[in-house]
């Protein structure tokens, strides 16, 4: 039985590349939603990326899997609502901003200020 087909932006694509679940591109997610509602568990498409243009990858929408067709190499993927992607965008970003906040402060304590330094003049 197919499944109940969803408005457009209701659910993102994504691919795990480099730590960080990447979109998919405007051609490839709708592609890989019209086969995800149909009940076409393996689809291949010519994804276009930041890298490289038109290469072809096999998806395994049972296993949640990408398998680039010339080099063999295997990606995860995902489907999810946008807005959880969106939350857990804005989670990460917050986080990455706590970090970076932290090494500062690291990075202030272990340097003394200017008032504390002695000068001598001779």
């Amino acid at each position: 039985r197919p499944r109940s087909p969803v408005p457009a932006g209701d659910f993102e694509w994504r691919y795990f590349h480099h730590n960080h679940w990447r979109r998919f591109d405007s051609i490839t997610g709708p592609a890989l939603e019209a086969a995800f509602t149909s009940n076409t568990l393996n689809v291949t498409l010519e994804v276009e990326t930041d890298s490289r243009k038109g290469t072809s990858y096999a998806f395994d929408l049972s296993r949640w899997t990408q398998t680039n067709t010339a080099s063999g190499f295997v990606r995860k993927i995902r489907r999810e609502p946008a807005a959880e992607f969106d939350r857990l965008e804005a989670r990460a970003a917050a986080l990455r901003m706590e970090r970076r906040d932290m090494a500062g402060q690291q990075l202030d304590s272990m340097v003394m200020p200017p008032s504390s330094i002695e000068v001598q003049t001779f």
